[in-house]
């Protein structure tokens, strides 16, 4: 695994629960700018945020409580818990993975950063990082 993501996997496991929602939140917004920039429309963003967010939490394949609080308050959303699951299920298809990182592909730099900040953010919410959590965020950055 690259040094960088590991630094910055052990530098988010260490912050608060708020730290990692204001983190998050920022790191979201910016990507938000950069899609926006992009000339994707509102429900394009919206689509694709789901999508990257069912990426993280689908890795471990372990939708936690902590990650489902994490993404109400960074996106400010009433979602229950079962929509969260529901939203976030099969997100470690083989097929879906593919299709989302043929988007990631096309993200510049600084976006990519944005996501790669959004996703150690909510996937450490839980207190730990898996290896398939810590890998996907490691196959971003080769993008």
């Amino acid at each position: 695994m690259d040094p960088k993501i590991e630094k910055v996997l052990k530098d988010t496991l260490e912050m608060s629960f708020e730290s990692k929602v204001a983190t998050g939140k920022e790191a979201l917004q910016h990507l938000i700018s950069g899609l926006r920039a992009g000339k994707l429309n509102d429900n394009q963003i919206s689509q694709l945020l789901t999508a990257l967010t069912k990426l993280f939490v689908s890795a471990d394949k372990d939708c936690s409580e902590k990650e489902y609080e994490f993404f109400k308050k960074v996106v400010d959303t009433n979602f229950s818990k079962q929509e969260f699951y529901d939203m976030t299920n099969y997100g470690s298809n083989g097929e879906f993975v593919d299709k989302i990182f043929e988007f990631i592909h096309i993200l510049n730099h600084e976006d990519r950063v944005a996501l790669i900040i959004y996703g150690a953010c909510l996937v450490s919410a839980d207190g730990s990082v898996s290896y398939p959590e810590a890998s996907i965020i490691d196959r971003i950055l080769s993008c």
